[in-house]
């Protein structure tokens, strides 16, 4: 294991790891990283004057990472492989991951699309990830998914207890909005002409923060429309819902 600790800063212009980095400063930044191991490099990250590191940059050629804790504010982590596992993101306000298929970003600052792949937003900035090739799960609550992407989160209430242990298919609140929108225009009576059938739509949870929080046409993230798909979760318990 490679083990750094600095108060202020760890800069690396390259570094060759064959198992894992344990890494603390407020500012740590790894202009090329290389794996050389045989399964994932191990990349743990947390402050060393406050429990958080202020900024992260760092781009790794590594088919799968695993952190077991990614204490920072604000993160930039570029990677080659598709497989990436956040066990424990914490202090987060932004951060941005972008593996070989995927692009992903966590902003708990805007919650204006930034035109990732998954977009994701937890308010307490702590949650788990993981990312396999296009599949994204989280039990942080998800803005937006470019369609070809899976998403697959857990079912809790909004206190966030889980019960259960499956797997959910559902969409996001907004995409089920715009289904609604357009099955509520339904024609009846030929005879009496054309009539509008009013369907009313489900009420959407408020969002803490108002609307200049939410950004400009923004749309509460939340899941909905949960129907069975499948085995359990990822590491925990927990009914889950895939968008």
């Amino acid at each position: 294991m490679l083990t750094l600790r600095s108060g202020a800063s760890v800069h690396l212009d390259e570094v060759v790891a064959s198992d894992a980095m344990d890494i603390a400063s407020q500012y740590i930044g790894i202009a090329q990283g290389r794996y050389t191991g045989d399964d994932a490099l191990t990349l743990d990250v947390a402050g060393s004057q406050r429990p958080a590191a202020t900024r992260v940059e760092a781009r790794f050629d590594s088919p799968a990472i695993v952190s077991r804790w990614l204490h920072s504010n604000d993160t930039t982590l570029t990677m080659t492989g598709t497989d990436l596992m956040l066990e424990d993101a914490a202090y987060v306000d932004v951060l941005r991951a972008t593996t070989g298929e995927a692009a992903i970003v966590v902003n708990n600052l805007d919650a204006t699309y930034a035109g990732a792949d998954v977009q994701l937003r937890e308010l307490d900035r702590a949650f788990w990830l993981t990312q396999t090739g296009r599949q994204t799960r989280t039990d942080a609550y998800v803005v937006h998914s470019r369609p070809g992407y899976r998403v697959v989160v857990p079912n809790y209430y909004e206190d966030h207890e889980e019960e259960g242990n499956v797997d959910y298919t559902g969409t996001s609140a907004e995409r089920h909005v715009e289904r609604q929108l357009h099955e509520t225009e339904v024609t009846a009576g030929a005879a009496a002409g054309p009539t509008r059938v009013a369907v009313p739509l489900p009420a959407l949870p408020e969002f803490a923060g108002g609307a200049a929080a939410q950004g400009a046409g923004f749309v509460p993230p939340v899941n909905l429309q949960g129907r069975p798909a499948g085995g359990g979760g990822q590491g925990r318990d927990g009914d889950e819902r895939t968008l």
